[in-house]
Order: structure tokens, then sequence, then C-alpha cells
């Protein structure tokens, strides 16, 4: 292209070239022939006017015959003028017209060169494009092979997954029968356990108070409250350990700060298979205070708990909430004799009375 556009340049320089320089001197134009030719005639005419001598010429004639001489000299320059200029227009019209030619045939001759060049690149093109066209068919190849290949590898996963299914479902069958077994196993043991452990359980308090309360002397009201731990099992209780507390309370109310006791004292092993083991928990009573109890105004509140570990190491917990209460019942309505019963009954939260 850049060729091309130079070659356009060059062309148009040139053209100006030629038109601005002078053409070479021409030789002499048709009316410096038709000139020698009039002088040739007037020279016969002369010689023929010699021989035939005309009559003599006036004034008037020879007048008219310099008007045309000078006429005639007029009419032979003005032709001259005219050839001149028709043969200058002729060399340049030709000058130009060969000029054109030899323009053209560059201009020829560069688009040969643009359209070899072009046609090189599109051979080049050509070349490229096979190549491309069979890289391209050796990649659909080498992408058919691979897709072939995932074809076969997702059949294989396929039946690997359905394999691996059923696994699961055996291994799952597997894994609940060996639950089911275990926890088959886990109870076995818990009940064995459950069957042969040590199990302490705290008795109710006997019906007859004097029977519960145990004084220190004849003048104390000091007391020692019995309570009575039986043991249930196969196996020793270790580590044994009790807490205990006893309060007198208006009828209806229940101690407050259950949680404050004072340990008791209990042999540390209470072995299997042996009498109840007594816990004495110490009291404060006065006589106020149990005629506060007879007239059932005031109750007996005795709550704590019995901590102890069984021959498997695990520990367990015994607690207990009883409270006294004495009711009035009417024996004879005629004499409305009422006797005094009194009874020991449960009391506090669920808490408060369980054994683990």
């Amino acid at each position: 292209m850049i060729h091309f556009v130079a070659m356009k340049v060059l062309i148009i320089v040139l053209a100006m070239f030629v038109f601005s320089t002078e053409p070479a001197k021409l030789p002499e134009s048709k009316g410096a022939a038709q000139s020698n030719g009039t002088q040739i005639a007037n020279k016969t005419d002369g010689s023929h006017n010699q021989e035939n001598p005309s009559p003599p010429r006036t004034a008037v004639n020879q007048l008219s015959g310099a008007n045309r001489e000078n006429l005639t000299s007029d009419t032979d320059g003005h032709g001259h003028k005219e050839d001149r200029e028709i043969q200058r227009e002729l060399v340049w019209f030709t000058g130009t017209l060969a000029v054109v030619g030899v323009l053209q045939l560059v201009v020829m001759f560069l688009q040969w060169l643009t359209y070899k060049r072009q046609a090189h690149e599109m051979r080049r093109q050509r070349h490229e494009m096979v190549r491309q066209r069979t890289e391209i068919s050796g990649q659909r190849v080498a992408t058919e092979g691979q897709l072939k290949a995932m074809r076969e590898q997702i059949t294989k996963m396929t039946e690997q997954t359905e394999s691996l299914k059923q696994s699961v479902l055996v291994a799952q069958d597997m894994a609940t029968t060996a639950k089911d077994g275990a926890k088959a196993a886990r109870d076995s043991v818990e009940m064995f356990i459950s069957k042969e452990r040590a199990r302490l359980i705290v008795i109710a308090p006997s019906k007859r108070l004097e029977a519960s309360l145990k004084a220190w002397g004849p003048d104390f009201p000091y007391y020692d409250f019995l309570l009575e731990i039986a043991h249930h099992g196969t196996t020793d209780a270790f580590n044994v350990r009790a807490q205990a507390r006893l309060d007198i309370n208006e009828k209806g109310k229940e101690s407050r700060n259950r949680e404050w006791t004072m340990s008791v004292s209990i042999p540390n092993i209470i072995r299997a298979n042996t009498l109840p083991v007594v816990l004495k928990i110490p009291a404060t009573l006065n006589s106020e205070q149990f005629e506060r109890i007879g007239s059932n105004d005031s109750t007996i509140h005795v709550f704590g708990k019995v901590a102890y570990e069984d021959t498997f190491g695990r520990s367990h917990e015994t607690t207990f909430y009883y409270i006294w209460e004495v009711e009035h019942i009417l024996i004879d309505e005629e004499s409305q004799h009422y006797e005094e019963i009194g009874d020991w009954k449960t009391g506090g939260t669920e808490s408060e009375n369980l054994s683990t």
C-alpha cells in the first residue's frame, strides 16, 4: 500500500514536469511550405509576364498591387503561426500519452508485485490453515479418545458406586447388628451391675417417736435421732459418708437452707448381707418443743443424704426427707375422746427422696 501511494505521487510529479517543460524546436510548418510555393508561383508568373508583357500599370494598379502583397504576407504569417500551434499541441499530446503509458506500465508492475505478495501471503495462510486443520483433526481424535476413556471411567465408576452402595448397605447392617449386640451386651452388663452392686436404702423411722429418740442423759436436752440404713445387694459399699440435720418447724412449714447439713458418723465400708447400720443424727429438744409437737403445733423434719461407691467404681447417692406429724383422731363421739397418733411422712421434693 505504501509503494502504491509513492508511485501515485511520482506519477503526479512527472506529469507536472512534462507539462512545465518547453518542447524542442519543430521543423518548418505548412505555412512556410506554402510561402515557398507562392514564391515559385510568383516567379513563374513573372517569367510569363516577361514573355507576355502587360500593358503599362497605372498609379491605381500599382497601389492595388502593393495592398495585395501586404495582404498575402499577413495571411502567410498567420498560417505559419497556426501550424506551429497545432504541431506543438500534437507533440504535447503525444508526450503525455507516452508518459501516461510509461506510468501505467509502472503502476501495473507495482500492482503485479502487490498481487504477487498477496498470493504469497494467501499461500502461507493456506498452509497455515491446512496445518491448523491437521492439528484440529488430531485434537478431535485425541478428544474423542479422551471422551471414550471418560465414558469407560464413568461406566466403571457407576459399577463401583453400585458395588459401594451394596457394601455400605452390608456395612450398615453389620453396624446395626453390632450396635444391637453392643447395646444388648451393655444392657446385660448394666443388668448384672444393677443386680450385683451395693444399694443402700434409708429405712423410715419407727412410728413410736420415743423409739427413734435416744437421750444423752436424764437431765440433758440432747438426743440422738436414730435412722437405719439397710444394704441391698451382693457386693460391698465403699467410701460411705453421710450428712443429715433435724429441725423443729411450725406445722405446714418446711426447713430452710436444706443444703446445709452436718456430717454424721457412719462406717466407711458396709458389707453385704449384714444387719442395718444405725445412723445417729444429733438433735436438741426441750420440754416446750415436745409439748408443741404433742399438740400438733410443731413438726419434726429430718433430712440428709448418704453417698457411697460400689465395687464397680460407680458413685451413688441416697437422699431422704421425713416429717413427724401428730394427728388427733376422734375415738368416741359421745365422750368426744381423741387420741393422739403420730406418724412419719415423706417431705421435700422428689430429688430429696431419691436413690441412685
